[in-house]
């Protein structure tokens, strides 16, 4: 499908990151339902002409008239949050330091040593891992942790801890 047949199809709200079905469909009906669904892997898919796209890449593409260049992040690390404030191109490499944790309780970056008993901050870059120090807390862990990242990459990140 052409870009210009994709923008047409859906409109797409910047500020809210909604989409709303911008066409009739081929059946002549208004699609009242809103598009798009959530898959298993976190990210919002709409069917458009038999073929699944990501909901974040139309949005890109809508706002600025052209497919990314690569992968998109989502700054706040939810996968669903689709407005264009939240996200921004990033190397394969920055996207994956954006990336949640899904270790119960445990903040990126950090882990409990228990011959020490100590909490540990290290990262790994570029292939090599990188020991950061020992602490006495978790956060202390962690926020050495985005400290080196924000250093390393030069950029602003948002690190997204679920606990």
């Amino acid at each position: 499908m052409q870009k210009e047949d994709l923008v047409c199809t859906l409109a797409y709200d910047a500020d809210t990151g909604e989409f709303v079905w911008g066409r009739v469909s081929s059946r002549n009906t208004r699609k009242t339902k809103p598009p798009g669904t959530t898959h298993k892997d976190g990210y919002k898919y709409v069917k458009i002409g038999g073929k699944s796209y990501a909901m974040h890449r139309l949005a890109w593409l809508i706002t600025y008239g052209n497919w990314p260049k690569g992968a998109l992040d989502h700054i706040n690390g939810d996968r669903t949050d689709n407005r264009i404030s939240n996200l921004r191109e990033a190397s394969p490499r920055l996207n994956s330091v954006n990336r949640p944790i899904n270790r119960k309780g445990r903040l990126p970056g950090c882990w409990f040593s228990k011959c020490i008993n100590k909490w540990c901050a290290s990262l790994y870059w570029e292939g090599n891992r990188f020991f950061l120090g020992t602490f006495d807390s978790e956060k202390e862990a962690h926020h050495s942790y985005i400290s080196a990242v924000k250093e390393w990459t030069g950029e602003n990140l948002t690190f997204n801890s679920r606990n």
